[in-house]
């Protein structure tokens, strides 16, 4: 028995790249645009609307993991990415083989990452997690000067950015949560800065936005 396609998206190639340059039309110079396409670009189809945007001058491309990552690169896609999700120690290989910037925010993570990068002679990319309210992912403020040590021994590796994921960050009646995080991961910057390990970019995580900037 056949089965009709009744449903189906469509996707228009001049809405996008004029959602792209809306967005970047509000923005500083240097802030970067990361076009974030995980889950099938959710929905609307992960090579489509990556080839779209990488040839409109998106910065940064993030997807969930490194199997998402990998099929861009293997579209010829240069652009750098970076896994939002958890990246398995078992993948880490991939990531630096690959050209893939991860989240870390353990110390397994971290050695395994700069084992692998110093047997291949290459440098890994990193962007440190940094845990300023969800308490679900990062590296919490009491262990970031020990974890902000760690990182620093690792040759092979670059801190490429610190990010976090905001709580809350919906509530548009009271802003008093969403301003204590920010203030956290302010700070955890500021830390980094001290230790002479400037990530060149932040990133901030919410339900309803993603931006990234440089500080």
């Amino acid at each position: 028995m056949s089965i009709d396609k009744t449903c189906w998206v469509e996707i228009s190639r001049k809405a996008l790249t004029a959602n792209i340059d809306s967005m970047r039309a509000r923005l500083a110079p240097k802030v970067k645009i990361m076009a974030v396409v995980k889950a099938n670009a959710y929905g609307h189809g992960l090579l489509e609307v990556a080839k779209i945007a990488a040839e409109h001058g998106v910065d940064f491309f993030g997807v969930n993991n490194l199997d998402e990552a990998v099929r861009l690169r293997n579209i010829k896609i240069k652009t750098p990415i970076l896994a939002l999700g958890y990246t398995p120690l078992a993948n880490l290989k991939d990531a630096v083989n690959h050209d893939i910037s991860i989240v870390a925010y353990n110390a397994e993570t971290i050695n395994r990452l700069q084992e692998i990068a110093a047997k291949y002679k290459k440098n890994a990319r990193a962007h440190i997690k940094i845990e300023t309210g969800l308490n679900r992912q990062g590296v919490s403020p009491q262990d970031l000067p020990g974890f902000i040590k760690l990182v620093k021994s690792k040759k092979n590796i670059e801190i490429e950015g610190i990010s976090t994921h905001y709580a809350n960050i919906e509530d548009t009646t009271e802003h008093s949560y969403a301003r204590r995080q920010l203030e956290n991961f302010q700070q955890a910057y500021e830390l980094f800065q001290a230790s002479q390990v400037a990530p060149p970019y932040g990133l901030h995580r919410g339900r309803h936005f993603i931006r990234q900037r440089p500080f």
